[in-house]
C-alpha cells in the first residue's frame, strides 16, 4: 500500500501522520506552530518529512492549513494566525527540499473532503463544514465539488459578522472561535491577556462558576446563529462541525439545543452533528487528492 505524509497546520500545534492510500492513520504526531519565525516553521516541517521518509516509503505529500490558499499554485495570500507566511508559497519552498508530489488547501476544505472519503458526508453531495478552533473555518460542498469562489476565498465563514459591540463589528472568528471564548474567560477572571488557558480549564471552571457558565452559555448561543445562518444561505443536506473542541460529548449537542429555541428553525432545520475524523480531518483530508 503506498503511504503518504499529512499535515494539517494549527494556529497552535502542528498535527502530522502517516496515511495509507485507504484512508487509515498508520502513525501520527503533532508539535506546537511556530508561528513567529517563518525558516524555523519552514525546518519544523522540513525535519518531521525527513523523520518519516526514513521510516517508510513516502509517496507524497499534504498540507492543511489556515487562509486563502490557492490549491493550484501553493500560495496562500493570507494564512490566518500563522502571520509569517503570508503570501508564502509552502508548496514551492518545500519542492525546493524534496522530491516529491505535494498537495496543499485549505484546512476547511481539507476537513470537508476527509469527512466526503470516509466520514459523516460519504454519498453526500451538498454539506458544509464549519470547523471550531483558534480562529473559525469554513468549507462548502455543492454539487460534489468544492466551492472555491473566484479567487480562492469561498466557504469562509470566519469573516461573516453576527454581533457589534463598543469595538465594532465582530466577526465569527473573532465572536465564536475558541480564541474569543479563552479572552472572554480572561478578562472575565482578570487574567493577563498573554497568559496560557487550556480551554478544558474554562469549562472545568464553569462547573462551580454560574457567571462563567453563562458566558460559555451566550458563545453557543452566538455559535448557533452562525450555523443557522449557514442553513438559511445554502440549505444543505447537512452541516458538519470539526476542530479539537468538536470533542467534547456536549458540543454539538448545546448548538442543538439553542438552535431549537429559534423559531425559524423548525421550517429550516437541517442534520448537525460533529465531523466522524473530530480532530484527524484536517490530516486525512490533505491527502485527499492521492487517495481519490
Amino acid at each position: 500500500m503506498k503511504k503518504y505524509i499529512g499535515f494539517d497546520i494549527g494556529g497552535t500545534r502542528v498535527k502530522h501522520a502517516v496515511i495509507y492510500d485507504n484512508g487509515e492513520i498508520k502513525v501520527k504526531g503533532a508539535y506546537d506552530t511556530n508561528y513567529k519565525c517563518r525558516n524555523k516553521f519552514i525546518e519544523d516541517i522540513l525535519k518531521v518529512i525527513k523523520i518519516y521518509k526514513l521510516k517508510y516509503d513516502i509517496s507524497g505529500i499534504g498540507i492543511s492549513m489556515p487562509g486563502f490558499v490557492n490549491p493550484c499554485t501553493g500560495h496562500t495570500e493570507k494564512a490566518g494566525a500563522i502571520e509569517v507566511m503570508h503570501n508564502q508559497n509552502l508548496k514551492e519552498i518545500l519542492h525546493d527540499n524534496i522530491e516529491l508530489p505535494i498537495e496543499i488547501d485549505n484546512d476547511a476544505n481539507c476537513a470537508a473532503l476527509a469527512e466526503r472519503y470516509s466520514g459523516n458526508a460519504v454519498n453526500c453531495n451538498d454539506y458544509v463544514l464549519m470547523t471550531v478552533g483558534t480562529g473559525i473555518g469554513g468549507a462548502i460542498i455543492t454539487d460534489g465539488k468544492l466551492l472555491y469562489g473566484h479567487n480562492f476565498r469561498g466557504g469562509e465563514i470566519g469573516f461573516m459578522t453576527i454581533t457589534e459591540d463598543t469595538d465594532g463589528v465582530k466577526t465569527i472568528s473573532e465572536n465564536c472561535s475558541t480564541r474569543g471564548l479563552l479572552e472572554e474567560y480572561k478578562k472575565y477572571k482578570n487574567i493577563d491577556k498573554e497568559a496560557s488557558v487550556d480551554g478544558r480549564e474554562v469549562f472545568e471552571a464553569a462547573r462551580e462558576d454560574k457567571e462563567l457558565s453563562k458566558i460559555i452559555d451566550a458563545w453557543f448561543e452566538r455559535l448557533s446563529r452562525a450555523v443557522f445562518n449557514l442553513a438559511v444561505i445554502l440549505n444543505p443536506e447537512k452541516i458538519l462541525i470539526g476542530g479539537g473542541i468538536s470533542e467534547r460529548k456536549d458540543f454539538v449537542e448545546n448548538i442543538l439545543n439553542h438552535l431549537e429555541k429559534n423559531k425559524y428553525w423548525e421550517d429550516l432545520k437541517v442534520e448537525v452533528s460533529a465531523c466522524k475524523h473530530r480532530n484527524d480531518a484536517g490530516i486525512i483530508g490533505s491527502v485527499y487528492k492521492f487517495l481519490s
